[in-house]
């Protein structure tokens, strides 16, 4: 979400995934000086020399998740929704169920296995990915928006865009109703909590 709407104001060379009969593939949006790469394909991550990785709260990104696949626009559910094959729920139903998002940021720094257990040497090697990276929080969006521009990026109206980007990103977030959802949420995600834990140290290196 956060990587469509960065997408969105951007002015210069800029690539990023996109999904093609249920695959990841890259797509060029505009042409010129390359070399940046907006993305969460964990291929991606292979050769880069400088990685720019934003950061949210765990259980807040698992309840705006579920927004974001809940919502239909005039009626028609959205393509992220249809290739998920997502079942409409309610949220008590998406936290106590099978398609709960299961350490998604530990999967995608450690390589990208999206299928069966999330192990301990996989957190081990998304903490590697993350230490030698530079990390923001979402509430830093803006700083990383001024970092990226150091590396050629050029975003529109950059005064007000990490603004209307972190405004739009957390009225996605809706609410998780009680404690124990809280709970069941941080347990389907225990090691992005623990790395979420250190993203927000490594957020305060200068």
């Amino acid at each position: 979400m956060i990587g469509g709407l960065l997408k969105n104001h951007c002015i210069s060379p800029l690539r990023r995934d996109s999904v093609e009969n249920g695959e990841i593939v890259m797509e060029v949006l505009k042409d010129g000086r390359g070399g940046v790469t907006l993305t969460q394909d964990p291929s991606s991550l292979k050769g880069a020399d400088k990685v720019h990785i934003i950061m949210r709260c765990p259980i807040s990104r698992a309840v705006s998740l579920y927004h974001h696949l809940e919502k239909t626009v005039d009626g028609v559910t959205g393509s992220d929704a249809l290739l998920v094959g997502w079942r409409k729920k309610t949220i008590d139903e998406y936290v106590n169920g099978d398609q709960l998002e299961s350490n998604w940021v530990t999967r995608a720094l450690s390589g990208g296995q999206f299928v069966g257990e999330c192990t301990e040497g996989m957190y081990r090697e998304a903490v590697l990915r993350l230490c030698s990276s530079s990390v923001y929080t979402l509430e830093q969006l803006g700083k990383m928006i001024e970092s990226m521009g150091e590396n050629g990026v050029e975003f529109e109206d950059e005064g007000g865009v990490a603004r209307r980007l972190g405004e739009k990103v957390n009225a996605s977030d809706g609410e998780v109703a009680t404690d124990e959802q809280r709970s069941k949420l941080a347990a389907a995600n225990v090691y992005d909590c623990r790395l979420w834990e250190l993203a927000q140290i490594l957020a305060e290196r200068p």
